[in-house]
């Protein structure tokens, strides 16, 4: 009998299966140097996840590093029912495989690394196919699912959870407004109103930052509610429901957390509340502290709530799964399946696999790779006159900055007098060889202390007839002033935008980021961006006093340097 023809256990070919999976896996993701992750040397995608995720915004997405324990037992959780199940592969897998090869053969080339994350869900998938069969993935679904929550989502921060943070405070205004509690809400901001005898945010001034009401903390109660619906509930319908759940479950935890901050503030002090701030860092308060696990207390209160109405006694329903499972597995061991199996189709779909993850390492080897890195599309001169603006003085960049940003960074900086008067500072940020060098203005400036209030794009009309699109912050920071004691807000106007080659633009961050990848993928064109800003204090005054024409010709001010100072500064594609 030739070996393409022979039958073998039913247990030695689950083995084979398992075997031929965690190898291809572990070839592509954990051996193969992949990208450079913000390092200087390449490394794997799984080692490249971990570093990330356990080095991410101070190590605030570790959690993810969980997860692979999780799949890992969820996997173990159904071994009753997949050790029963047939190898009935199915070919569509081997397309599933070749699309996972193609997002890694992306993430390779253009460096970067969430490609690569797609690539291992789709290859996990694939094989899953291509190997076991449909009833396979049936039955594995909800762990390849859940393993979606391995990958940090920083990316979506801007465009999730900023929006979320905004609502919350709107809403949490709305409320304080409602009960009597005189409140402004600005942004992501609550302070409270002036009158009284007291000034604006005297009482209280909060802020729903990134840190305790971010991505961070809804992306972790939708993997709890995820994981606690398919424990707990027994219809597929209402574990979706109480997933859904976890958006609005997260505002109101964060809802409860600023009445906490607000009532404390109130009935004690702000220092008491919210806690001290030392210099441009807040040094958060125990009481602070406390309050930030009222997220979770709330959002878990909600979902034994939510459970407990879609289906009854949801703890006796995972005591019996729990038991089910184990019991089937017992039978399982105790009576090995004597189904043989043919190794002919086995061996076939196992060198198929093989062949996926060969020809995806040498199909990198051989096209990928990045491309060289681009000139600059902007000039590092800061022009003496810039309209009806003076240049007064040239900087570089300054020490703190030069701890915080990478060797091969480069910052020219320009402060402009005309106008106004007020003073108007022109800025030049230019990334290194790791494209991740620049930092958004979002990111940056709520670290410097500013409550960001809007942010919109802008139209910039140059001399020459070109209009492109800036990005317009507003952003104010509250201080005290030395001798008077006096509480005074600084406003701040910041328009910006990103420079490629060959005129290439964006102004928003992640896409100048989305532009680098497209572009290194498809045009063979590495961009080395600069990011071109300008900076003008419209107001500082007693807090409580707002000057709105000030900021309207701050606006006019800033958008009317950038048209006459980009000109200047973005060479001639």
């Amino acid at each position: 009998m030739t070996l393409m023809n022979r039958e073998i256990s039913h247990a030695l070919a689950l083995r084979i299966a398992w075997v031929a999976g965690a190898v291809v896996l572990a070839l592509l993701f954990l051996v193969w140097p992949y990208q450079h992750w913000d390092q200087p040397h390449l490394s794997s995608v799984l080692l490249g996840w971990w570093h990330v995720a356990d080095s991410l915004d101070g190590g605030e997405w570790s959690f993810c590093l969980l997860m692979p324990a999780v799949v890992a037992w969820l996997v173990y959780h159904r071994r009753g029912a997949w050790m029963k199940l047939h190898l009935e592969g199915q070919w569509s897998g081997l397309g599933v495989m070749l699309l996972g090869g193609f997002f890694y053969w992306v993430g390779f080339k253009a460096d970067v690394g969430y490609p690569g994350f797609a690539a291992v869900q789709l290859v996990l998938a694939g094989l899953i196919l291509l190997l076991g069969g449909v009833s396979w993935m049936r039955v594995l679904l909800f762990a390849w699912l859940f393993m979606f929550f391995m990958w940090p989502q920083a990316p979506l921060e801007d465009y999730v959870a900023s929006p979320l943070r905004v609502l919350t405070a709107k809403v949490s205004g709305s409320f304080l407004n409602a009960v009597g509690v005189a409140t402004e809400q600005q942004g992501s901001a609550l302070q409270s109103a002036a009158g009284g005898g007291y000034t604006l945010g005297e009482r209280f001034s909060l802020d729903v930052d990134k840190a305790c009401a971010g991505l961070r903390s809804l992306y972790a109660l939708m993997m709890i509610s995820a994981l606690f619906g398919y424990l707990f509930l027994n219809r597929w319908r209402s574990r979706l429901v109480l997933f859904m759940c976890s958006l609005p479950l997260a505002m109101l935890g964060n809802f409860v957390r600023l009445m906490l901050l607000a009532i404390g503030s109130i009935a004690v002090d702000s220092e008491f509340a919210v806690g001290r701030q030392l210099g441009d860092h807040l040094e958060m308060s125990a009481f602070h502290e406390l309050a930030g696990y009222a997220v979770f207390a709330v959002a878990l209160g909600g979902m034994f709530a939510v459970s407990a109405i879609l289906e009854r006694k949801p703890l006796e329903t995972v005591k019996r799964r729990l038991n089910t499972s184990a019991g089937m597995a017992q039978d399982e061991a105790l009576s090995p399946s004597k189904t043989m199996v043919p190794t002919g189709p086995l061996y076939t779909r196992v060198a198929a696999a093989a062949g996926v993850a060969v020809v995806t390492l040498a199909l990198s080897a051989w096209f990928g790779g990045q491309p060289p890195m681009a000139d600059l599309g902007v000039l590092l001169e800061m022009p003496r006159t810039v309209g009806n603006y003076q240049r007064v003085a040239e900087e570089g960049m300054t020490a703190a900055e030069r701890d915080i940003l990478l060797d091969d960074v480069e910052m020219r900086r320009g402060k402009y007098l005309g106008g106004t008067g007020a003073g108007l500072t022109a800025v030049i940020v230019t990334s290194g060889k790791n494209r991740r060098s620049l930092h958004p203005p979002e990111v940056c400036s709520p670290a410097q202390g500013y409550t960001i209030t809007s942010r919109t794009p802008v139209p910039i009309m140059l001399e020459d007839g070109r209009v492109l699109e800036g990005r317009l912050l507003r952003m104010f920071k509250d201080y005290v002033a030395e001798g008077s004691g006096e509480r005074r807000r600084s406003t701040v106007l910041q328009m910006y935008l990103y420079a490629g080659k060959d005129g290439v633009m964006a102004n928003d961050y992640y896409e100048h980021v989305a532009i680098t990848y497209l572009h290194a993928v498809f045009k063979g064109v590495n961009h080395r961006w600069a990011m071109v800003s300008c900076v003008l204090p419209v107001s500082d005054e007693r807090i409580g006093e707002r000057n709105p024409v000030a900021e309207a010709m701050g606006f006019q001010e800033v958008q009317g340097f950038m048209a006459a100072f980009l000109p200047q500064v973005l060479k001639k594609s």
